[in-house]
């Protein structure tokens, strides 16, 4: 819900990220300092055997819900939660794990907002954009990821992950490719 003020617009999803944790009876789980832990990555891309499985959860339904706040507000759980979509057809309890850690991670910063300045400092008025990407990060496939973010006014205008889609020798090539 954009909040106007004297000083520009913020934006912020405080209510919503409230509802999704009451929701997900995550209310009273303590908060994470991350939205992804980044051990557990191997284990969610291993193999499941049937005991694992975990089609009892509402995973589908917590998985849109944080992507809707990852698109509109909050590009910090992008990687995160597009990580963990990949999983929404076969998922396990690992995988269930790792999207309550991003909601622990929301509860600990609801209040993180996008603030759209009116009168930006002269260089938040100029348009930046930041790149990042790794080598071969994926285990199965050693497929690169590639992330970019556009700021202009001080917050961000246009942000994107990308995972490559063929193998790649270095990371310069990988953004010569997309």
């Amino acid at each position: 819900m954009p909040i106007p003020s004297n000083q520009g617009i913020r934006l912020c999803q405080e209510q919503y990220i409230g509802t999704l944790l009451k929701r997900f009876e995550c209310e009273e789980l303590r908060t994470a300092t991350t939205p992804l832990d980044q051990h557990s990555k191997s284990i969610l891309e291993a193999e499941l055997g049937d005991n694992d499985v975990a089609n009892d959860k509402p995973f589908r339904e917590l998985i849109g819900g944080l992507l809707y706040i990852a698109i509109c507000t909050r590009p910090d759980i992008l990687f995160s939660v597009n990580f963990l979509s990949r999983y929404t057809s076969r998922y396990g309890n690992d995988h269930w794990k790792a999207c309550t850690r991003i909601l622990r991670y929301l509860k600990g910063t609801s209040k993180m907002s996008i603030h759209y300045q009116a009168m930006a400092k002269t260089e938040e008025r100029l348009f930046t954009e930041y790149v990042d990407s790794s080598h071969a990060n994926e285990v199965d496939t050693r497929r690169s990821s590639a992330g970019h973010i556009a700021m202009f006014g001080g917050g961000p205008v246009m942000f994107r992950g990308t995972k490559a889609k063929c193998v790649s020798l270095s990371s310069c090539e990988l953004n010569s490719l997309q």
